[in-house]
């Protein structure tokens, strides 16, 4: 679809199990995208920053996080 141009999949370890071939992200960024699920108000007020890029989210659920880079 084109949509989607980076993805990771963290299977509530706080590890990535798989991810987008250049989308290599730091230990401290996965802990924080782990949280983003617990903490979803915070995070569309504060958006998140992987790999040198900020991302605003745009939607979330228990199982997703769709976001937007800036």
């Amino acid at each position: 679809s084109k949509h989607v141009e980076n993805a990771a999949v963290n299977y509530k370890c706080s590890t990535v199990v798989a991810a987008s071939t250049r989308f290599n992200i730091e230990p401290q960024q996965v802990q924080r995208f782990a949280e983003a699920f617990k903490q979803t108000q915070s995070i569309m007020e504060e958006g998140l920053y992987l790999q040198d890029n900020n991302y605003t989210l745009v939607k979330a659920d228990k199982n997703s996080i769709y976001s937007n880079c800036e």
